[in-house]
C-alpha cells in the first residue's frame, strides 16, 4: 500500500501545527502506520505532533484531531471537540455540542462521514417543531470508537460531493496499524451541579493482530448516562404588530392606549397638549402606531436524561502484500428521557376592554393606558397587562430513540506496480422514534371568564409583564375563586390566572406527540489510483460513486380538546369521545410530588420576588387522561394522520477525474480535477388544511351574504325558540346530553331552515343577553324602537347593516359592541331627533352578547363545518382537509478544483485552492405539501411549505494559507477564505389569502393560495373569510367580513450570499523555558467571518434585506492555556462564539448573544498504565440569550391599504436595539472524575 500524497521526506521529527485544542492521546503503541521518523512523546505533546503531521503532509487545507484517548478530555463529545477548530462553531443541545456549522454553513451543508460513509441522522428541532433536515446529531456519538477526525476544508474532484463547508472525516482505529495488543478500560463518574444528579460513563476497548500480523480486530464498547438541566424564559413575539390608539381612544376594536417609556400619554397622530403627552406619527391611516409586542412568555424546566451506547467492531485483512480489506460496523442508541415542566402567560388575541378605560367604577383613570407602556423609538411594548390576559401550565413527558447502525467495506487492491483500485461499499441507516410523548395543559377558560372579574380595575389582579425597569416583571393573580357549591359558578373571582388555584384551573388541553423517521444511506464508491510520473503529472486518479438516499418522515404534534376522539392503542378502535375539560379540575389530578427545585430560573433575567418562581402545583399527565377517557392512559392514544407523513429520495450517481503534479523538485506541487453529479430526486406528501374544531365559530359571510339575515326588506325571523331532537327524533331541550356527554345544543337545531332569508335582529343588533328589557322587541316580536310616525327605527342600536340592491351585498355598517345602549323602556323617539344624549342608557357586557351556548341567543347560528358537531361529527376528515401531493426534480453539476501547495523553504508553506461544491436542501425544505392551520386568536392563520424545485447550493471557493513551523511543535498560520454561495434557501413569511374550502370534504389538491389584496373581502372573493369568535368577549369587533389573513413560512432560493473569512492560529511549546516554565504551553485561534444573503422577494411582493447567513458569527476564538510534565496535565481552555444570526422570524432575524465557555481539565498518570482524571465544564456558568430585530417588519396599512413595514440594523452592530429578549436560558456546570488503565 503506497503513502499519500508529501511535500517532501520530512528530517524533522515533530513539528508544531495550526489546529484546534484536538482531543488527546497518549498510547505510544497506538502509531499510525505513517512514514516519519519516531520521536517518542507522551499526552498532549504527542496529540500535538500527530495533528501537525497530517497537516504538513495534507494536499489539502485541513486540521487533524487524534482522538484515541478522548476520556481524559473536557471535549469527549465529537462536536465540542470540532468548535475547537479554526472557522468551526458548535449549536447546543441541552448543554453540550450536537451540531456544527463551518464557515458560515449550516450543520445541514456538511458531509460527516464515517469510514468513508456519509452518516444518517435523525430530526432536528424540539419535539413540537421537529423537521427533517440533512445535520447529524453527533452527541449521538462517543469519540472512544475514534482514531482521528480530518477537517477537510478545500476540495477536491475525489471527495465526496455535499458540502459547502468542509467535509467532516471521522475514522476508527485501523487494527494492523498498533505494534501490540490492547485492552483498555475506563470509568467516570459525573455530577451536574444546577440539577443535582450523578451520573456515569464506562468504556472499554480491545484490539489485536492474528495470523501472523495479517489479520486485525478492534473493538470498542461505551456505555453512559448524561443528566441535564435547563431552565428557560421563552417569548413568543407577535408576528403581527399591536395597534396604539390616541389617549382618547373609545372603547372597541384591537387599539389599544398607552404611555412611552417617561411615563407620558401617548398622542396619535395629534400634537401634546401638555408636558405629560406625547406625540407620535400614525400608522394605519393616521388611526394608531404600530408596535411590536409579546404574544406569550413560557417559563420551563426540562430535565433531560440521555442513556447511550456505542459499540464499534473493525476487522482488518492484508491476505498479501496488495491487498487490504476493511470491514467496520458501527452501532450507536440514544434513549433521552425528557420531563418538561412550564408555566405559561398569554397576552396575544385579547383586545383592549370596554371596562377598563374611563367608567364609573374606574372614575377618571383609564386603566388600558396605565396597563400598557411603550418604548416609542423601538416600537416595543414593553408593559403590558390586562383583564383578558390569561395563563396556564403545562407538563409533557416523552423517550425518544435514536438509532443508527453503519456497516463499512473497504478493499484496496493493487492492480499493478502502478495502478491501484479501491472499491467501497457503506450502508447507514438511522431511525428517530418518539412514541406517544404526552402531556397536560391546564386551563380557566370554563371556569373564570373575563366577565366574571370586578367592573372596577383597580380590584382586577390583571395577569401581564413589565419590562420597563430592565429586569422583567411577570405578574399571575394571587387570590382564589369563589364557586357556588350546587352549581359550580364562579361568584367571586378578581383574576384569570391563579397557578395555585386547584378549582379554577381545569385540564385545557392533553397533547399527544408522536415523530417517525427513517433515514437511509447506501453507497457504491469505485476508484483508481495510477502513478504516472510523467510530463509534471504524478498521479492519475479517476472513479465512479452511486448511492441512494432516502428519509421517510412522519411528525404528529395534536392538542386534543373537547369532541376529540381516543383511540384503543391495540385495536385501533375509537375508545373514548373527550368531553367536559372545564369540569375536570387540577385539584383532581395534582401530582403528589412537590415541584423539582428550589432555584428556579436562577441568573436568568427575571424578577424571583414572585411566589410563582418558587413553584407551582404540577398537573399529573396519567391522572389527566385516566379522568378525561376513563380509560387506563396507557392503552388509548390519537391515530395517526396522514398529513405528517413524507417521503424524500434521492438517488445520485458521481463521476470524477483528478491529476496530481509537482514541480520546481516536489516545491510546488497540487492537483486539477473535475467532478460530475447527477441528482434525481423524488417527493411525496399530504397538503393540508386544519380548522378550527370547536363549535363557537361564525361565518358572517353565510349569515349575511348566503342567507341574508340582515336584510331588513325580508321578513322577520320566527319568533320561536331554537329547537332540538335527539338521536330518535324526540324534542329535547339544548342543554341535555346525548349519548357522549354533548349538549344537544351544539347541534343544528331541527327548526335551522326556518332562519333563512329571513332577517334577525339577533344578528345586527346590541342587547344585553340575560336581559330581554334590552331587546330592540318585546316577547310578541313588535319592535320596540319607533320613529315620530311610529314606524319601526331599525337605526337605533345596530351594529350592522348591508345595502342588497346591488348585484353584490356591501356593508354599511359593522361595528363592535360599545359599552352602552339606548334603553328600549325609556325611548323616546323626539329625544332622539332632538338630543339622544338625554336618552336613558344601559351599559353592556360582552359576557352576555354573542354567547355560542344558551346564554346566548345566536348559538344556532354558529358555523359548524368543521365542527365536531358538524356534519362528520369526530371524523378527523370535519377538521382537515387534506391531499397527496407529488413533485420530483433533477439537477446535473459539474464541480472543479484546483490545489497548489509551495514549500518556501523547511518552515514554510503556502496553500492555495479554488473549487466549486455543493450541497443539497434539507429534505423537508423539498416537501412538496402546502400546510395550512386556522389559528383563531391569532391576527392571522399559518401555514408551512416545502418547494421540491429548491435548486442545489453552489459555492464558488477561494481559499489562501499560509503556515509556518517553528521548533518542536510550533506554528503560526494565518488564512483568508471567500464562498460565493449562489440558490441559498431562507424561509421567507409572505402574507396571501386562501380559498373557502370549508366545506369541500374531498379535495384533490392544496392549490388554494390567493395573493394578498388589503381591499379583498369575502363579498368580493372566493376566500376563507375571518370567521368571528363566540362567547369569548375579546371579540369587540364588527362581524368579520374581510379575507383571512394567512401567513406562509416556506423556502426560496435567494440569488446569492457570499462570506469572506480570516483563521489565524498561534501554537507554542515553552520548553525553551527554564524549570517549571518549560512544560507550559498554548494553543490559541481567532476566525473573522463576514456573510451577506442577497435581496429576496417574498410571495406578498416585500423585499427582504440581506442578512448575515446563520450560525455565523463575526468574530470567534478558542485559547487553552495548559501545563504538563511525566505525571500531571493541566489545560484551561477558553471557546468564546460572537453574536449571530440566529433563526429568523415573521417580523425579522433572531440574533444570538455572545457566549464565552471555560473548561478545566486535568490527568494524573499514577502509573504508566493507570491515570486518573477530573473535568470541570462551563466554570464561568454560561446563560444564552436571543433577541428580535425587526427586518422587514409589518407594522401597518397606510391610507391606500399598503402594508407599512419596518428594519433595524443588523445584531452585529452595538447600536443595533437588543431588548425583545426571545430567549434566555442556562444549564449549569458539570463535573467528571475518571479513571483508566491499560492492561
Amino acid at each position: 500500500m503506497r503513502d499519500n500524497f508529501k511535500l517532501n521526506a520530512l528530517s524533522a521529527a515533530v513539528l508544531g501545527a495550526m489546529f484546534s485544542t484536538p482531543l488527546y492521546a497518549q498510547e505510544t503503541i497506538e502509531q499510525e502506520a505513517v512514514n516519519l521518523e519516531e520521536v517518542v512523546v507522551t499526552g498532549f505533546a504527542q496529540s500535538i505532533e500527530k495533528a501537525v503531521d497530517a497537516k504538513r503532509l495534507a494536499d489539502t487545507i485541513s486540521d487533524s484531531i487524534f482522538a484515541e484517548d478522548v476520556g481524559k478530555s473536557t471535549d469527549q463529545n465529537i462536536a465540542d471537540a470540532l468548535s475547537r477548530v479554526t472557522g468551526v462553531s458548535v449549536t447546543e443541545e441541552s448543554g453540550e455540542g450536537a451540531r456544527i456549522t463551518v464557515r458560515g454553513t449550516s450543520p445541514s451543508q456538511n458531509i460527516i462521514s464515517i469510514n468513508g460513509v456519509e452518516l444518517t441522522g435523525g430530526l432536528g428541532g424540539s419535539g413540537d417543531d421537529a423537521r427533517s433536515d440533512n445535520s447529524v446529531d453527533l452527541s449521538s456519538f462517543s469519540a472512544d470508537i475514534l482514531s482521528s477526525i480530518d477537517v477537510v476544508k478545500t476540495a477536491a474532484a475525489d471527495q465526496n460531493e455535499g458540502s459547502l463547508g468542509a467535509n467532516i472525516e471521522l475514522n476508527t482505529l485501523r487494527p494492523l496499524s498498533l505494534n501490540e495488543r490492547r485492552l483498555i478500560g475506563s470509568a467516570e463518574g459525573r455530577y451536574n451541579e444546577y440539577r443535582g444528579s450523578s451520573d456515569y460513563r464506562i468504556s472499554g476497548s480491545y484490539a489485536d493482530k492474528f495470523l501472523d500480523d495479517s489479520f486485525g480486530v478492534v473493538f470498542t464498547l461505551t456505555a453512559d448516562k448524561n443528566s441535564i438541566r435547563e431552565d428557560r424564559i421563552q417569548n413568543a413575539w407577535e408576528e403581527g404588530y399591536y395597534e396604539i390608539g390616541d389617549k382618547t381612544l373609545s372603547a372597541g376594536g384591537a387599539n389599544r392606549t398607552a404611555r412611552d417609556i417617561n411615563g407620558n400619554e401617548i398622542r396619535v397622530g395629534l400634537a401634546a397638549e401638555n408636558e405629560s403627552e406625547v406625540s407620535v406619527a400614525a400608522d394605519g391611516n393616521g388611526e394608531y402606531f404600530g408596535v411590536l409586542g409579546k404574544q406569550g412568555t413560557y417559563f420551563s424546566t426540562s430535565s433531560n436524561e440521555r442513556e447511550r451506547t456505542t459499540a464499534n467492531l473493525g476487522l482488518q485483512y492484508q491476505p498479501t502484500d496488495t491487498t487490504d480489506i476493511q470491514l467496520d460496523f458501527t452501532y450507536t442508541k440514544q434513549k433521552v428521557t425528557d420531563q418538561f415542566i412550564s408555566l405559561n402567560l398569554g397576552y396575544g388575541g385579547a383586545s383592549p376592554q370596554a371596562e377598563d378605560q374611563i367608567t364609573p367604577a374606574n372614575s377618571p383613570t383609564n386603566f388600558v393606558t396605565e396597563w400598557n407602556t411603550v418604548d416609542v423609538e423601538n416600537r416595543t411594548l414593553l408593559r403590558s397587562y390586562g383583564r383578558g390576559h390569561q395563563g396556564s401550565t403545562n407538563r409533557f413527558e416523552g423517550e425518544r430513540d435514536l438509532t443508527t447502525n453503519v456497516v463499512s467495506l473497504r478493499v484496496e487492491q493493487d492492480l499493478t506496480d502502478s495502478l491501484t483500485m479501491a472499491f467501497r461499499a457503506g450502508y447507514s441507516k438511522t431511525e428517530d422514534e418518539l412514541l406517544d410523548g404526552k402531556g397536560i395543559t391546564t386551563a380557566t377558560w370554563g371556569t373564570v371568564t373575563v366577565g366574571d372579574l370586578p367592573d372596577a380595575s383597580v380590584d382586577v389582579d390583571a395577569v401581564g409583564y413589565d419590562c420597563t425597569a430592565g429586569t422583567c416583571s411577570y405578574n399571575t393573580g394571587s387570590s382564589f375563586a369563589t364557586f357556588d357549591p350546587a352549581y359550580a359558578a364562579v361568584t367571586d373571582v378578581n383574576t384569570r390566572f391563579n397557578p395555585y388555584d386547584l378549582q379554577a384551573n381545569h385540564v385545557g388541553n392533553v397533547t399527544w406527540r408522536t415523530n417517525f423517521q427513517t433515514d437511509t444511506n447506501s453507497n457504491i464508491n469505485l476508484d483508481f489510483d495510477w502513478e504516472v510520473d510523467k510530463f509534471y503529472f504524478t498521479t492519475l486518479e479517476f472513479g465512479a460513486k452511486y448511492s441512494t438516499r432516502e428519509k421517510d418522515v412522519q411528525t404528529q404534534n395534536e392538542n386534543l380538546d373537547t369532541g376529540v376522539v381516543l383511540i384503543d392503542r391495540d385495536s385501533g378502535d375509537p375508545a373514548y369521545v373527550t368531553q367536559g375539560m372545564q369540569n375536570i379540575k387540577l385539584g383532581q389530578f395534582v401530582d403528589s410530588a412537590a415541584f423539582p427545585y428550589d432555584d428556579f430560573l436562577d441568573g436568568l433575567d427575571v424578577d424571583r420576588n414572585q411566589a410563582w418562581v418558587n413553584g407551582w402545583p404540577l398537573a399529573d399527565v396519567d391522572k389527566a387522561i385516566t379522568l378525561l377517557s376513563g380509560q387506563d392512559p396507557n392503552t388509548v392514544g390519537r391515530s395517526l394522520r396522514d398529513d405528517g407523513t413524507r417521503n424524500i429520495a434521492t438517488d445520485t450517481m458521481a463521476a470524477y477525474f483528478k491529476a496530481n503534479f509537482e514541480f520546481m523538485d516536489g516545491r510546488l506541487t497540487g492537483n486539477a480535477g473535475l467532478r460530475y453529479v447527477r441528482d434525481e430526486t423524488e417527493a411525496t406528501g399530504y397538503g393540508a388544511a386544519s380548522f378550527a374544531r370547536q363549535n363557537w365559530m361564525f361565518d358572517a359571510q353565510e349569515l349575511f351574504v348566503e342567507r341574508e339575515l340582515a336584510n331588513t326588506s325580508k321578513g322577520a325571523c320566527p319568533n320561536e325558540p331554537w329547537a332540538f331532537a335527539d338521536e330518535n327524533g324526540n324534542p329535547v331541550d339544548g342543554d341535555d346530553l346525548n349519548a357522549n356527554g354533548t349538549k344537544y345544543f351544539l347541534f343544528n337545531p331541527t327548526n335551522a331552515d326556518s332562519f333563512n332569508g329571513c332577517w334577525d335582529w339577533r344578528l345586527t343588533h346590541a342587547y344585553v343577553a340575560n336581559n330581554p328589557d334590552t331587546y330592540p322587541v318585546d316577547a310578541n316580536g313588535n319592535w320596540r324602537f319607533l320613529d315620530v310616525d311610529g314606524n319601526p327605527n331599525y337605526e337605533v342600536n345596530r351594529i350592522f347593516a348591508m345595502d342588497y340592491n346591488g348585484a353584490t351585498p356591501t356593508v354599511i355598517q359593522n361595528d363592535g359592541l360599545p359599552a352602552s345602549i339606548y334603553d328600549p323602556m325609556g325611548f323616546d323617539p323626539n329625544l332622539w331627533l332632538s338630543d339622544r344624549n338625554l336618552l336613558p342608557t344601559v351599559a353592556t357586557n360582552s359576557e352576555h352578547f354573542r354567547h355560542f351556548n344558551t346564554q346566548g341567543l345566536i348559538y344556532a347560528y354558529g358555523d359548524r363545518t368543521t365542527s365536531f358537531t358538524g356534519p362528520l361529527g369526530n371524523d378527523p376528515i370535519a377538521q382537515t382537509r387534506s391531499a397527496s401531493v407529488y413533485d420530483s426534480v433533477t439537477h446535473n453539476l459539474l464541480l472543479p478544483s484546483l490545489t497548489l501547495n509551495f514549500q518556501i523553504n523547511d518552515d514554510m508553506i503556502v496553500r492555495g485552492a479554488v473549487s466549486r461544491t455543493m450541497t443539497r436542501p434539507q429534505a423537508d425544505d423539498l416537501n412538496p405539501s402546502l400546510s395550512i392551520t386556522e389559528q383563531v386568536w391569532d391576527p392571522q392563520d399559518q401555514a408551512e411549505s416545502g418547494n421540491t424545485q429548491l435548486k442545489l447550493l453552489t459555492s464558488d471557493n477561494f481559499d489562501l494559507s499560509y503556515e509556518w513551523y517553528f521548533g518542536d511543535a510550533n506554528m503560526f498560520s494565518a488564512g483568508y477564505f471567500h464562498k460565493n454561495i449562489k440558490n441559498t434557501p431562507i424561509q421567507v413569511y409572505s402574507f396571501y389569502h386562501y380559498e373557502s374550502i370549508r366545506d369541500q370534504y374531498d379535495i384533490e389538491d392544496l392549490n388554494v393560495l390567493i395573493p394578498h389584496n388589503n381591499t379583498d373581502t369575502a363579498l368580493n372573493s372566493n376566500c376563507q373569510v375571518e370567521r368571528s369568535i363566540g362567547n369569548f368577549s375579546a371579540d369587540n369587533d364588527g362581524w368579520g367580513l374581510d379575507c383571512r389573513d394567512i401567513l406562509v413560512e416556506g423556502p426560496v432560493n435567494a440569488d446569492k450570499a457570499t462570506t469572506d473569512g480570516l483563521e489565524l492560529g498561534y501554537t507554542q511549546m515553552f520548553d525553551f523555558m527554564p524549570g517549571i516554565w518549560s512544560n507550559f504551553g498554548v494553543q490559541t485561534n481567532y476566525t473573522y467571518q463576514y456573510s451577506e444573503t442577497s435581496d429576496v422577494v417574498t410571495g406578498d411582493g416585500r423585499i427582504i434585506e440581506p442578512l448575515p447567513l446563520p450560525y455565523t458569527p463575526q468574530h470567534s476564538s478558542n485559547f487553552t492555556l495548559f501545563w504538563e510534565n511525566e505525571k500531571l496535565e493541566l489545560r484551561l481552555a477558553n471557546r468564546y462564539n460572537g453574536v449571530q444570526l440566529f433563526a429568523d422570524h415573521a417580523q425579522g432575524g433572531i440574533w444570538k448573544d455572545a457566549t464565552n465557555r471555560l473548561d478545566f481539565s486535568a490527568n494524573y498518570h499514577i502509573t504508566d498504565k493507570v491515570s486518573v482524571s477530573f473535568n470541570a465544564l462551563n466554570l464561568t456558568d454560561e446563560t444564552h440569550r436571543t433577541y428580535l430585530v425587526m427586518n422587514q417588519a409589518r407594522i401597518g396599512v397606510d391610507a391606500d391599504g399598503n402594508d407599512i413595514f419596518m428594519s433595524e440594523d443588523w445584531g452585529f452592530n452595538g447600536d443595533t436595539y437588543s431588548g425583545r429578549t426571545v430567549g434566555q436560558w442556562k444549564n449549569g456546570r458539570q463535573f467528571r472524575l475518571g479513571l483508566r488503565a491499560a492492561f
